[in-house]
C-alpha cells in the first residue's frame, strides 16, 4: 500500500511548492477528521467553493491561506533540509514543518511521511494502537529554540521507528481504519489509495473507491495481508 500510494504523493510534493503547499494543507484538514470526509470533500475546499470549508474552524482556514502564501519559502527550505541533512533529515524536516501554521508534530510527521518518505503521523489512532500517552508531545509547543525543536523531533521519530518506521505505520494505520469503519473502507487498500484520490493524482477516484463498500459480497470479511 505505502510502497504503491506514497511515491505518487511524494512525486507530486517534490514537483514544486505549489505541490508541496497542496499536500500539507491536506495534511492540516485531516486533523481530527475521518480521511473520508476529508477526501470527499478536498476538491471543493481547494476550489473555495461555498460551504465547503464549514466544517474547517476560522483558525484553520487562516492557516490554509498562511501555507499557501508561504510555499515557495517552505518548498526549498524542504527540499535543503533533505538534500543536505543526512541521516538526521528526519528530524530536522519535521522540527521544521512543525513550526508551520496549523500543523504541529503529528500532521509535521503526516506530511514528511507522504512527501518524502520520511517519519509518520503519531495521530489518536496511533496514540491508541501503540499506547502512547496523551500529550506526550505537547510540550513542543513551548520549545523556542532550532536546536531544542530538532531535539523534540528525534524523540518523536524515536517513536515511529519503535513503531515501525514510516512505511509500517502507514500500512498499519491503514488497517486499523478499514476495520473500524467496514462499512465505509472496502479494505486497507482503499484507504490507502484514498490519499491518492483526495489529491486528485493519478486519476484515482474518491467516488469509486468509496462506493466500492456497497459491492461487497455479504459473506466477505477484512482478511487483507499487508
Amino acid at each position: 500500500m505505502y510502497l504503491e500510494h506514497q511515491p505518487i504523493i511524494a512525486a507530486h510534493a517534490r514537483s514544486g511548492p505549489d505541490g508541496l503547499g497542496r499536500v500539507l494543507r491536506f495534511a492540516m484538514v485531516t486533523a481530527r477528521r475521518p480521511l473520508y470526509l476529508i477526501a470527499e470533500d478536498y476538491a471543493d475546499i481547494e476550489a473555495e467553493r461555498p460551504g465547503a470549508d464549514d466544517s474547517i474552524t476560522q483558525d484553520r482556514m487562516q492557516h490554509w491561506f498562511d501555507l499557501w502564501a508561504q510555499r515557495r519559502d517552505i518548498y526549498w527550505q524542504c527540499e535543503d533540509i533533505v538534500e543536505h541533512a543526512g541521516p538526521r533529515a528526519a528530524d530536522y524536516l519535521v522540527g521544521y514543518l512543525a513550526t508551520l501554521p496549523g500543523l504541529g508534530l503529528a500532521k509535521a510527521g503526516f506530511a514528511a511521511q507522504m512527501a518524502y518518505g520520511l517519519s509518520g503521523c503519531l495521530d489518536t489512532h496511533n496514540h491508541k494502537r501503540f499506547g502512547i500517552r496523551p500529550r506526550t508531545f505537547d510540550h513542543y509547543k513551548r520549545v523556542r529554540t532550532v536546536r531544542g525543536r530538532r531535539r523534540f523531533a528525534a524523540r518523536y521519530n524515536a517513536v515511529v521507528d519503535r513503531a515501525g518506521g514510516t512505511a509500517a505505520l502507514w500500512n498499519g494505520w491503514c488497517f486499523y481504519v478499514a476495520l473500524r469503519r467496514p462499512k465505509v473502507y472496502l479494505n486497507a487498500n482503499i484507504v490507502s489509495a484514498l490519499h491518492v484520490a483526495a489529491l486528485g493524482l493519478n486519476g484515482y477516484q474518491v467516488s469509486d473507491l468509496l462506493a466500492q463498500v456497497a459491492r461487497r459480497p455479504a459473506t466477505e470479511t477484512h482478511t487483507e495481508t499487508p
